[in-house]
């Protein structure tokens, strides 16, 4: 879809004075730490070229044309520890980052990012668990006017890519991932460390998922998990969001996680375990192990009854 300014595109257009760098979307303001945790990990963007009607009515020479606009760009979001949020971008750095949702919007803007001053784009991420899918909107706008205003065309693009859960820095940091789960159990992010676990984990949950879903009718499933879908869709991912949202501590294994303390870690068959402590005084543990080079979390252990080698 490609907006245009009033009178200057055909009927087909959408008519608005077109505003530069006024945010289409409302979204949470990202210098919030804890919301900007949402949007955590390593961002992987492969853009699409405008469609034929985008490309006509761009301005000869524009950046977000076909031959202009980057194909990729890579964001980095991490969360430091004590508060705060570092965001890097290559080859464009972002200029804004805002959560709604599941959602995660990146603005790029003029200067401010290494782009043309008369140019924004901004991603809208909806999906980013097996895949990243997501839409983009490229606009590029005309001198500004005597009254301050400035008008302009707005062209859609898709985006796809790939995304990590932990930042490539942290990757390798067992501590770093125990972090992530613990922050992601507070904020009931359950996308989030599903994008953490391991393929074993992963396979543990769709099982138990499927036996769900093949012993229970629809209405039972609603009315022990809350799942409010098709039978069919009951899924080992949503089995897991609903379960990290439970208000059954017995079905939720991040019930109480506000309180969680950080133990010990140390080695247990093959990965490691760090314990974490109730204020119950009972305690359990995280287990990571290694696949494709990089610590995931492999299982939440019930208890730990023994301290880690």
């Amino acid at each position: 879809m490609t907006r245009r300014t009033a009178g200057r595109g055909p009927a087909i257009s959408q008519s608005k004075v077109y505003r530069w760098f006024l945010p289409a979307i409302l979204l949470v303001a990202a210098p919030n730490a804890r919301a900007a945790g949402k949007c955590e990990g390593q961002w992987h963007f492969e853009l699409s070229r405008p469609t034929a009607e985008g490309e006509e009515w761009l301005p000869k020479g524009s950046w977000c044309r076909s031959d202009k606009l980057p194909k990729t760009i890579d964001v980095n979001v991490r969360y430091r520890v004590g508060g705060g949020v570092e965001i890097s971008g290559h080859p464009y750095d972002v200029k804004d980052l805002g959560h709604a949702g599941s959602r995660c919007e990146f603005i790029f803007e003029g200067k401010t990012s290494g782009m043309p001053e008369e140019n924004e784009l901004k991603i809208e991420v909806t999906d980013k668990v097996a895949a990243i899918r997501g839409t983009g909107t490229c606009s590029h706008a005309d001198p500004r006017k005597p009254d301050g205003t400035r008008t302009g065309v707005s062209t859609e693009i898709s985006v796809s890519g790939s995304y990590s859960a932990v930042p490539a820095a942290q990757a390798s940091n067992q501590d770093a991932i125990v972090a992530t789960v613990v922050r992601a159990c507070r904020e009931q992010a359950g996308d989030t460390v599903w994008n953490l676990m391991t393929s074993r984990f992963h396979a543990e949950l769709e099982q138990r998922a499927t036996e769900l879903r093949q012993a229970l009718p629809a209405t039972e499933l609603r009315k022990m998990y809350d799942y409010r879908g098709r039978r069919e869709d009951f899924s080992g991912q949503v089995f897991w969001g609903l379960m990290v949202k439970s208000r059954r501590s017995l079905d939720n294994p991040c019930s109480g996680a506000d309180k969680w303390k950080v133990g010990e870690n140390g080695n247990m068959n093959g990965g490691s375990i760090t314990v974490i402590y109730r204020t119950s005084g009972t305690a359990f543990g995280l287990k990571l192990a290694k696949e494709n080079g990089s610590w995931r979390l492999d299982q939440i252990t019930k208890s730990v009854t023994d301290q880690p080698n």
